[in-house]
């Protein structure tokens, strides 16, 4: 069978949602880019030293992530990446949005002591929010080290404690279909 965007957009929580649209474009950035540096450089087409509407809007676009949200939405998102008001995003917000601060990347070793860094979360240790969003991090890690398996398994219990967060269904429904498997049960 087949799903339309709309349902599976629907079933992924990524309608209508800029903290959705966030989390979805950050996983892009650094999925698609080795430094943030180069991510800033690629997204500022007009090389101006700050990122205005248009040229975020173009970049969302070539991730297909446009198609998923409205201009209030769109423009939500606009509001939380511009925190001076300034109309344009400099390097320091964009970094701030995408990276996180100092000190919040995790830096791991994979087995053939390939550096892989994700991204620590931004709730409150301790709680299930913090639980799930760290499972899925390890999750993200495993998979960069290439070790499926474990992957996996951090995926599957992110979605113990929360079978609805978003990134590790979009996770664990990306690597499933990588390894050509069956993700109807997601």
């Amino acid at each position: 069978g087949s799903v339309s965007i709309e349902e599976f957009t629907a079933r992924f929580g990524l309608v209508g949602n800029a903290d959705n649209l966030l989390e979805n474009f950050r996983r892009k950035l650094g999925g698609r880019f080795k430094t943030m540096r180069h991510a800033f450089r690629d997204t500022d087409a007009n090389h101006s030293g700050t990122v205005d509407k248009e040229e975020l809007r173009r970049i969302l676009d070539r991730f297909n992530l446009l198609l998923t949200i409205d201009n209030p939405t769109y423009d939500e998102l606009w509001d939380a990446l511009d925190r001076d008001k300034s109309g344009s995003i400099d390097y320091e917000e964009f970094v701030d949005k995408f990276a996180g601060q100092a000190g919040n990347v995790v830096t791991q070793y994979g087995n053939e002591g390939k550096k892989v860094e994700a991204r620590k979360t931004h709730t409150a240790a301790g709680t299930r929010a913090h639980t799930v969003s760290a499972l899925s991090d390890e999750g993200t890690a495993c998979y960069a080290q290439m070790d499926f398996a474990s992957a996996e398994h951090k995926y599957r219990e992110a979605l113990k404690l929360d079978p609805n967060h978003v990134v590790s269904l979009c996770s664990l429904a990306w690597l499933l279909r990588t390894q050509k498997r069956d993700v109807s049960s997601l």
